[in-house]
């Protein structure tokens, strides 16, 4: 549906009449609103969704705005589903292969290019993995922006760990502490989330304790702007660096106690991607697990 099909489809769900809706107006302005005869304004769309009572950021998930991020976004929830479906394989490949790496391509295209190859270059020999080259304009790019977005947080969150020492800490300036939280919504929220978890277990890799520590203090700061998955899971990255440091058994205790409550709370996707970490971080000779919750998350 696009935005006016989603409007009368809302209303009549409703059952509320025209005049309902913008109510300074003669009814026949919104009914060609709905007709697409007229166009919508901003400041019309935000009183029409007030008086149904229906949030902006809920609205948006009913209407199909054509853009080819929600067929990947559509994609990758499919995959999550079946993830042997050769069918799915096929077209995540064939979507990429029409991307072209560009510094001034569209950010969600950007987003989505990174995305598929972080998922799956070290699965499908079709995807290649990030090239030195692509790492070094990304690099740029972020280290160019005054101020982040969604998808500069997306992007970011998926090549951190690629990048070296000195990088991490130009970026990171750049990017906490996080500027108008207040403002962010819960997918921008995912990707912070999912940063600073891929950047403290780089850390964890490289045996560089004294970093990791640093770094959960500073995602201790922010805390209180994210859900009850992010703080189990920086709690989580507190009792791994404990115990790859010591292997104390209350650490270990701690560890699978996390991985349990999030199975008995039915967070099997996060459950498994913490439990595939510490096998990895355990055994480091293999790759990173990226933690990337918010790729099979609607919203975004």
């Amino acid at each position: 549906m696009n935005i006016q099909e989603t409007l009368l489809y809302i209303r009549k769900k409703k059952d509320l009449p025209q005049r309902k809706l913008l109510k300074y107006v003669d009814s026949s302005v919104y009914s060609k609103i709905e007709s697409g005869r007229k166009n919508l304004t901003f400041s019309e769309l935000i009183e029409i969704l007030t008086n149904l009572s229906i949030p902006l950021d809920e609205f948006s998930k009913y209407f199909d705005n054509n853009s080819i991020g929600k067929t990947m976004r559509a994609l990758l929830e499919d995959y999550k589903i079946t993830p042997n479906d050769l069918v799915i394989k096929e077209q995540i490949i064939t979507y990429f292969n029409q991307l072209y790496f560009s510094r001034n391509m569209l950010l969600e295209e950007l987003s989505d290019y990174i995305v598929i190859k972080t998922l799956f270059s070290n699965q499908w020999k079709e995807i290649p993995h990030v090239s030195a080259k692509e790492l070094a304009e990304i690099f740029i790019l972020l280290k160019e922006k005054k101020y982040y977005f969604h998808y500069d947080y997306a992007i970011l969150s998926n090549t951190i760990y690629l990048f070296n020492d000195d990088q991490i800490e130009i970026l990171l300036t750049k990017t906490f502490p996080v500027k108008d939280m207040k403002y962010r919504n819960a997918a921008t929220k995912e990707f912070i989330t999912n940063l600073i978890c891929n950047l403290i277990t780089t850390f964890i890799r490289k045996q560089e304790y004294e970093k990791c520590h640093d770094y959960i203090e500073l995602a201790k700061k922010e805390r209180n702007n994210y859900d009850l998955p992010f703080k189990i899971m920086l709690t989580f990255l507190e009792n791994m660096i404990a115990y790859v440091q010591r292997r104390d058994s209350k650490s270990k205790e701690e560890l699978e106690g996390a991985i349990n409550f999030l199975n008995s709370v039915e967070e099997h996707e996060l459950a498994n991607a913490l439990q595939s970490e510490l096998e990895n971080v355990l055994a480091t000779n293999k790759e990173p697990t990226i933690i990337l919750r918010n790729h099979f998350n609607k919203q975004y």
